[in-house]
């Protein structure tokens, strides 16, 4: 589980550097530890719920996963075009996700091949 600090900004500039380095510091070791430790468990939690109680884990079809990121594109499509805010945010997002997927091709194995 990630976890988020929400912190009033007059409070956050009223803080020490030294005070917001160290709420900085401890808010990153929280998120590091986090997704380590589901990393290290998740495993086990899947496999006790098949074992022990008859879960069936499966994919969301390509079908589904290409309906559900259309009709996100229509909803982002929409909010972009009245909110300028939601704008700026959903376009940042795009140009990282556009960056990121030459990470995601080459990151893990099995890789794609061009």
């Amino acid at each position: 589980t990630l976890a988020e600090l929400l912190i009033n900004k007059n409070v956050w500039n009223g803080l020490s550097p030294d005070q917001q380095m160290l709420l900085d510091l401890v808010c990153r070791d929280g998120i590091v530890h986090s997704l380590a430790e589901g990393e290290g468990t998740q495993f086990t939690a899947m496999r006790k719920n098949v074992n022990e109680y008859g879960v069936i884990n499966k994919y969301w079809s390509d079908e589904m996963i290409d309906l559900f990121r259309k009709s996100w594109e229509e909803v982002a499509e929409s909010e972009c075009g009245r909110d300028t805010f939601f704008k700026m945010v959903y376009d940042d997002l795009a140009q990282f996700r556009a960056n990121y997927d030459l990470w995601k091709r080459n990151a893990f194995l099995p890789r794609e091949q061009d």
